[in-house]
């Protein structure tokens, strides 16, 4: 993930960057194993229900 991306998550989740860093770190693996079921990557969408969850993990 770039700084653009996570400095885009911090503005809108009013964490800093340092925060969605961590978070990320500590969640992203749990998010694409959720989301990535049979080792396959679904069709469409996946970085949109990514950000979701991600969202209200950090509301």
């Amino acid at each position: 993930m770039g700084s653009d991306l996570i400095q885009n998550l911090a503005e809108k989740t009013g964490l800093s960057q340092e925060d969605i860093s961590s978070k990320l770190a500590e969640y992203l693996p749990g998010v694409v194993d959720k989301f990535t079921t049979d080792g396959t990557i679904p069709e469409g969408g996946l970085l949109e229900k990514g950000l979701e969850f991600f969202q209200g993990k950090f509301s």
